[in-house]
């Protein structure tokens, strides 16, 4: 099939013949479409190339971002892996004249991305100025809602069945007898954008069950790390809270304290002080009292012998 005979083909579709871009727009719905027409070195239409150079240039300041400007995140390390692998697939797509698959990747992400960037201003905002805005909390609900959803339909749901079955099998049934440079290296990154995207789709699921059980009652970006330690702290003083004042505290007093008090310290002061003090004392009563004794013995011995003495 020609390139002409393609273009009629979307011509007939019901786009206008003085715009290239329609020629594109039915890729979606057909994907198969992608690979009847590629040559290499094949011209690339200028919408095509602004599209391509806004998404470089976006990625090259988001993975500037996540290295410089950004608060260090759980998901840091993996959002600069997935900023180098956007980076390299769309400089490989638009080198290799992938663009339409690139294009249909870029559809199946973006859409999300639009949701989440939306949900995360209305969650900064919603704390401003010292004040809770409770319009920014309903709409931070609201779009996170809408962020899941479209996740799960964009990126678990169209991206497989419209990109990696057009690359994966289609590239193979369409063109057969042409030779696709880069197949596999094509697909593996194509799989790694999946598994990232699985990977995050686990914060969204993990968002929801913290949500269902009580343990969160707002939007918040579960991947920071105060968020993670605030929600630890909440729910340790929930379910350990009032528990630990009233078994730990009282008990500690009670029976360590109070205990220590009656048993450790007035023991210790009658046992030992008052009875050290009586028992010696009376002991040096009964010493003193015996050398008195002692003492009379002694002088009315020496009377007696002095009188005999002087007697005789």
């Amino acid at each position: 099939m020609s390139m002409k005979g393609t273009q009629s083909f979307h011509i007939n579709k019901g786009f206008s013949k003085k715009s290239n871009f329609p020629q594109h727009t039915t890729y979606a719905q057909e994907p198969l479409l992608i690979w009847k027409d590629w040559v290499p070195f094949m011209d690339i239409p200028v919408e095509i190339r602004v599209v391509f150079a806004i998404q470089f240039s976006f990625y090259i300041h988001s993975l500037y971002a996540t290295m410089y400007m950004d608060r260090w995140r759980k998901d840091s390390v993996v959002m600069m892996f997935h900023h180098f692998l956007t980076l390299s697939l769309e400089g490989f797509a638009y080198t290799v004249r992938y663009y339409k698959i690139g294009i249909l990747v870029v559809f199946t992400h973006d859409v999300t991305d639009i949701c989440l960037e939306f949900t995360k201003c209305n969650v900064y905002m919603k704390n401003r100025g010292g004040k809770f805005r409770p319009i920014h909390d309903k709409l931070s609900t609201g779009g996170f809602l809408f962020f899941a959803g479209t996740w799960a339909l964009f990126r678990l749901y169209w991206y497989p069945l419209k990109c990696l079955h057009t690359v994966g099998y289609a590239m193979i049934l369409v063109a057969p007898t042409t030779h696709m440079p880069f197949y596999v290296f094509c697909n593996v990154q194509l799989w790694i954008l999946l598994g990232l995207d699985v990977y995050w789709f686990m914060f969204i699921v993990n968002f929801l069950i913290k949500v269902v059980r009580g343990d969160m009652t707002e939007v918040e970006d579960v991947r920071e790390h105060e968020v993670e330690e605030k929600w630890k702290d909440q729910k340790v003083e929930i379910k350990n809270g009032p528990q630990t004042a009233i078994n730990n505290g009282p008990q500690k007093d009670t029976k360590n304290g109070p205990q220590t008090a009656i048993n450790n310290g007035p023991q210790k002061d009658t046992n030992n002080g008052p009875q050290t003090k009586t028992r010696n004392g009376a002991h040096n009563v009964v010493l003193q009292k015996r050398e008195t004794s002692q003492t009379k013995v002694y002088h009315l011995r020496s009377t007696r012998q002095r009188t005999r003495t002087a007697d005789t």
